[in-house]
C-alpha cells in the first residue's frame, strides 16, 4: 500500500474523509463506537471522532485501514476520498431492488429459490449478532449472575484475606 503522509499537508482531503465519515455516522445504528467496535481494535472512538470533527492534521495509513474496516468498506474507498475522488458508493438495496422488480413475473420455483436463500441469510446474520454479544460486544451479560456449583458457595461475608 502507498504512503499516505500526503494528507496531512491537504485539508481538502482530511475535510473530504471528515465528510465521508459523517454520513456513516448519520445511519442509523452507527456511532463512533460501533465504527470502532467493528474495527476489532485497530482504531478507538475518540479517533473516528477527531477525523469526523476534523480535529486531526495526518492521518497514518494503519489508521485509514482500521476506519475503512469499521466503516465496512473497502481501503480503495476510503483511499479514493482521501485523495478526493468520490467513493465507489454502491446502495446495498439495490440487489434487493432488481430481485423484487422481477418478483411478479417470476416462476413459483424460483421465488421458493429465493425466499430459502433470504432465510439462510437472515439465520447467518443472526448467528453474527449472537457471535458478538457472547464475546462482549454486548453490556446485557455483564451484570449477570452466575451459576456455582454446589459446595462451592462464596461466602460474601468473608472478605479479609489470611495473611
Amino acid at each position: 500500500m502507498a504512503k499516505l503522509s500526503a494528507i496531512q499537508s491537504n485539508m481538502q482531503d482530511l475535510q473530504a474523509l471528515a465528510e465521508y465519515v459523517q454520513q456513516h455516522l448519520q445511519r442509523p445504528g452507527v456511532s463512533t463506537h460501533t465504527i470502532a467496535q467493528n474495527a476489532g481494535g485497530g482504531i478507538s472512538h475518540g479517533t473516528v471522532w477527531n477525523i469526523a470533527n476534523q480535529h486531526v492534521n495526518e492521518v497514518k495509513e494503519r489508521t485509514l485501514v482500521a476506519l475503512a474496516r469499521g466503516l465496512g468498506v473497502s481501503f480503495e474507498e476510503v483511499q479514493a476520498v482521501v485523495k478526493g475522488k468520490p467513493p465507489q458508493y454502491v446502495d446495498p438495496f439495490e440487489s434487493i431492488k432488481i430481485l423484487f422488480h422481477g418478483w411478479e413475473g417470476a416462476p413459483e420455483t424460483d421465488r421458493k429459490a429465493v425466499m430459502e436463500a433470504l432465510k439462510l441469510i437472515g439465520e447467518g446474520f443472526q448467528q453474527r449478532i449472537l457471535h458478538r454479544r457472547l464475546k462482549g460486544g454486548s453490556s446485557a451479560g455483564k451484570h449477570s449472575v452466575r451459576e456455582v456449583a454446589p459446595g462451592k458457595e462464596r461466602n460474601n461475608n468473608l472478605t479479609a484475606k489470611k495473611r
